[in-house]
């Protein structure tokens, strides 16, 4: 007699296997494997855990509509504040020092979003595939500029201009207000700003 195959994976899923599984919509052409790989590299505090779990919940519940992939790469975004509240709560508990880069960075990136809604297509001359905020959102945007530092993503922005001696890194733990805005305000023109 022949072996049947089992379609069964021996592991169970992952918190960063239902993350990824609720934010890679159909219409995005994502890679599962670099969503989960990515989301495994953000370590959570356990006390933040419970917010994580909330944003989940909320990510599963939210329409097709709410995730983003505007065509350069596989990069989502959620958009319209769909979860911002489950998001925000987790990232103000993992990293306090947030709010100004998001309060900052956000007008720009609903402006821009509507900028491409009203257009026929997902192009509009003045947003070059330099654009960041077409691939990342403010979110990720602020979280990566104050962890890692503004010199050490510029090959994950494509941004040979950030050297390490033009922009001074920011991090959460030695950033100004200032320069953190700065990096971000450095973003803009390509987005067409």
């Amino acid at each position: 007699m022949g072996q049947a195959c089992a379609n069964e994976y021996p592991i169970a899923p992952t918190f960063c296997d239902d993350f990824c599984r609720a934010t890679l919509r159909p219409h995005c052409d994502s890679q599962p494997e670099n969503c989960v790989r990515e989301c495994e590299l953000q370590e959570i505090t356990p006390t933040c855990k419970p917010t994580q779990e909330q944003l989940l919940r909320c990510y599963e519940d939210a329409p097709d509509e709410a995730f983003v992939c505007w065509g350069w790469g596989s990069w989502v975004r959620v958009r319209d504040g769909v979860c911002q509240a489950e998001r925000d709560a987790l990232l103000a508990c993992e990293l306090p020092s947030v709010e100004p880069c998001l309060d900052f960075c956000r007008p720009y990136q609903r402006s821009l979003d509507e900028r491409l809604r009203s257009q026929s297509s997902a192009s509009d001359a003045s947003v070059s595939e330099d654009c960041v905020l077409l691939r990342q959102s403010c979110e990720g945007l602020c979280w990566n500029l104050l962890t890692i530092g503004a010199p050490e993503v510029n090959d994950s922005f494509g941004r040979e201009d950030w050297s390490p001696g033009a922009i001074a890194a920011p991090r959460a733990s030695d950033a100004g207000t200032a320069e953190l805005l700065d990096a971000i305000r450095s973003l803009l023109p390509g987005c067409g700003f």
